[in-house]
């Protein structure tokens, strides 16, 4: 690309692309007429910057152009701009005021992460796509409006869902409850949707909720009881990590794989009943559940992923059934205070025992409960012979 440069601005030989700032110490600056593209990156650096004026002329914004612009405090988007790019305004987190005008079609990926002043945002009727994690960490977020004649979104009670209020979307993240009930008729709770809600200690499932997406629940720190109803037939990856409060959860019976599952940082989680068509508990799925007490593992596990309850320090009674052919790298490594492992596989030669699936203190202290008549197996075993204390069932 051919450029020009003067003392403020680095343009393309056409004038139309803005690629860079030259002076990053500015405050405010108006973008001359006819620019058509901020390229990626163009703001970077720009620490004192406060406000822009972008003019009619510019019809995208590219990836991070203002990312960690971190003065900046109030930004209007034209009617001509029809994509805002990934990351455009991540990290300014003095950011407002923002004036998205009806012409805007397309809001990327976190295009707004992490702006953790702005309290509230309302999206025009010409946008058709807002990213799941486009207003991810907005702190401070308390309201999305959505005007009314969107055909792709709305806003019900500062909480976007879509048109046919079939999805919810996102979920403010300092919105002003404790409690939230979903709206009846919601199918689908999508990727994100009530990421880093830290106010909420409950939230209201409805029966024929189907879906429950990626990082659903994730950082809901306060989080505290989850009912998930019968209806729910898949959970995706992560969905409460770091839930750190959370209590009681039930997993109905209709799901079918932990394979992403995972319960990571819930360290108030004292109990969970896996349920009991699970075929197979996937890597960290427990992983620092510090208040997990007991665990029995349905009868169709066949593997148990690598730390799947590493550092469960609370964890005192484990059951592995027969199913299981494969116990993952530092499965139960950290469980200092495992007393009583019951194993019922039968066939120990079938299974697959990777490094560090316990340590010296579980050998030493945790009494290994085998079938009868196994005991003697179970004591030439290159893995579960190292266990001090081996007791029939």
């Amino acid at each position: 690309m051919n450029w020009i440069m003067n003392d403020l601005l680095e343009l393309s030989n056409d004038g139309k692309t803005l690629i860079s700032v030259k002076d990053t110490s500015l405050k405010k600056l108006v973008i001359p007429k006819g620019v058509t593209f901020i390229y990626d990156r163009a703001f970077h650096c720009c620490f004192s910057l406060e406000t822009v004026d972008i003019p009619e002329s510019v019809s995208m914004i590219g990836y991070s152009a203002f990312a960690g612009c971190y003065s900046l405090k109030q930004i209007t988007i034209p009617s001509n701009i029809t994509s805002i790019g990934r990351k455009a305004f991540e990290g300014c987190t003095a950011l407002n005021d923002v004036h998205v005008m009806n012409g805007v079609r397309i809001i990327c990926a976190e295009a707004f992460k992490g702006c953790s002043s702005l309290q509230n945002i309302k999206i025009p009727s010409s946008v058709i796509s807002i990213a799941d994690d486009a207003f991810q960490n907005c702190s401070s977020m308390q309201c999305i409006e959505v005007d009314v004649d969107n055909t792709k979104y709305c806003s019900v009670d500062g909480v976007l869902y879509d048109k046919e209020l079939k999805t919810i979307l996102r979920y403010p993240e300092k919105k002003d409850s404790f409690c939230y009930v979903i709206l009846d008729g919601v199918k689908s709770i999508g990727k994100n949707a009530f990421w880093g809600c830290d106010s909420l200690k409950s939230v209201e499932i409805p029966s024929g909720v189907v879906t429950v997406g990626d990082f659903a629940f994730a950082y809901c720190f306060n989080l505290n009881n989850m009912n998930i109803p019968d209806s729910v037939l898949s959970i995706g990856i992560s969905p409460f990590l770091y839930c750190h409060r959370l209590r009681k959860l039930r997993i109905p019976n209709t799901i079918m794989s932990f394979e992403s599952f995972n319960l990571f940082g819930c360290y108030c989680l004292e109990s969970i009943d896996i349920p009991k068509c699970v075929t197979s508990i996937g890597n960290n799925a427990f992983e620092a559940c510090l208040s997990l007490k007991s665990v029995l593992i349905p009868n169709w596990v066949t593997s148990i992923g690598s730390f799947a309850f590493s550092r469960c320090g609370s964890l005192k009674n484990v059951e592995i059934p027969n199913s299981v052919i494969l116990i993952g790298y530092g499965a139960f490594h950290g469980c200092r205070n495992l007393s009583s492992l019951y194993v019922r596989i039968e066939n120990i030669e079938k299974i697959d025992i990777e490094d560090y699936a316990f340590d010296d203190l579980i050998y030493d202290e945790c009494i290994l409960h085998v079938p009868s008549n196994k005991e003697d197996l179970y004591k030439s075993h290159q893995i579960f012979g190292k266990f001090k204390n081996i007791v029939t069932i």
